[in-house]
């Protein structure tokens, strides 16, 4: 992901210094201390590869730009702003097919009342850099948006789209769609923050992030889903897949309304997460779950997998749920006809209700596994826990392993002994 988008901002950084030598610097200052009164005066004058920079000020205009290969440089966020009061896109692209088409740093965009757009693009790619938007950023053809250390407002990522990047930013509330069933929108994102994320017909990879809220809704797409990896989410909602690895869910991890008639991908992958809340994954019918793959994790909740015969695609990870720790009640069910799930090395705290077919619940445990310090949310390991050493990988049951020495153990005290304090 990294790779990918430095490779992105490399290109863009040469596209825009691409006009060589012949390259002009179009000054643009409402107030009359430039070449130009408007942007969109200067966009009229660019030839490929010259580089518009804006004064400081409101510039209540919409911009259209039918040349390729650009620099927008505005003179900070909030300082330059464009506020558009129209209808239509505050900015938009005109003709343009060009892999990488413009870059625009140190800028507000602001959409009009009466539109949702931002910025909207046939085709082609914008990489936004410290530039604060607020609208919607679409592309109605193949195109590609890259966005670094930005802040996002209610944006709607949507229509042409198909690959985005999103890093070092502020999202307030961001909708991920693609054109159809197919899901030909994905979004990787790094470091950044979310106020809330919703995935239709699209697939997001995080690393590091922050997501309040993430809604991935398959609806009757085939390739909805979020793969994250140290990230931290409030809490999640899915009819599609979730993989997640080192990650934490402070809220539930509801997955009640996944369909595979409708999102065949669908499935549940943790590994090494700390979920707060409780998992629901119940299916009625052959219709309702594919693939579950629990190792390693700590479930502060309860755990609730219904689980008919996957009809719809044969083969996925390996169902396995081995070595989590799970405080709340556990029921697990797995249609008879199924083939035998690994369900071993688990301590379920409160009790478990398990019907697998053959043999393979195993070794699991129903004891207090010993927390250093389960009420400060310290839900590391003490040294004496019966969940050291006794995971199906030789390893500690749960995610974090032992934190802490066993504590002392407090010596009953009788009534007997208590008066004798006070003799």
């Amino acid at each position: 992901m990294t790779t990918l988008r430095s490779a992105y901002v490399a290109l863009g950084l040469i596209v825009a210094m691409s006009g060589g030598a012949g390259a002009t610097v179009h000054h643009v200052d409402w107030s009359g201390g430039g070449g130009y009164l408007t942007i969109q005066e200067a966009a009229d004058a660019c030839a490929e590869g010259d580089t518009i920079e804006i004064a400081p000020g409101d510039y209540h205009e919409q911009i259209t730009f039918s040349t390729e290969k650009l620099l927008i440089v505005g003179a900070g966020r909030n300082q330059a702003r464009v506020l558009w009061d129209g209808e239509g896109p505050a900015l938009k692209g005109d003709g343009i097919q060009t892999q990488f088409t413009h870059t625009i740093r140190d800028l507000s965009i602001v959409r009009s009342p009466d539109s949702e757009d931002a910025i909207k693009y046939p085709a082609g790619a914008v990489i936004l850099e410290n530039t604060d938007i607020v609208g919607d950023i679409r592309g109605d053809g193949r195109f590609s948006a890259i966005v670094d250390n930005c802040t996002l407002t209610d944006i709607s990522m949507t229509g042409g789209l198909r690959v985005s990047s999103i890093s070092g930013s502020v999202v307030g509330r961001a909708s991920v769609s693609g054109e159809s069933q197919y899901g030909d929108h994905s979004l990787t994102s790094s470091g950044s923050e979310y106020g809330e994320l919703s995935l239709w017909f699209a697939r997001a990879t995080l690393e590091d992030d922050l997501v309040k809220q993430a809604f991935v809704n398959s609806g009757y797409g085939y390739w909805s889903g979020v793969e994250a990896t140290r990230t931290e989410f409030d809490q999640i909602n899915s009819t599609g897949e979730v993989v997640l690895s080192d990650c934490i869910v402070w809220g539930d991890l509801d997955m009640t309304d996944v369909n595979l008639e409708y999102c065949p991908a669908a499935g549940l992958d943790l590994t090494d997460c700390v979920i707060h809340g409780s998992i629901s994954l119940p299916g009625e019918t052959e219709d309702d779950v594919s693939c579950i793959r629990l190792l390693h994790n700590t479930i502060l909740g309860s755990l609730w997998l219904a689980v008919p015969p996957p009809e719809y695609y044969p083969t996925c990870y390996p169902w396995e749920i081995r070595s989590n720790i799970v405080m709340g009640q556990t029921e697990i069910w797995l249609d008879p006809s199924f083939w035998p799930v690994p369900i071993t090395h688990n301590d379920f705290v409160s009790g478990f209700s398990i019907s697998a077919p053959g043999d393979s619940v195993l070794a699991n445990l129903s004891v207090d596994p010993l927390f250093c310090d389960l009420p400060a949310g310290d839900l590391a390991l003490q040294s004496c826990s019966p969940c050291v050493g006794v995971a199906h990988d030789g390893g500690d049951i749960g995610r974090l392993g032992v934190g802490c020495e066993c504590a002392s153990p407090v010596e009953p005290v009788t009534w007997g002994r208590l008066k004798a304090l006070f003799r």
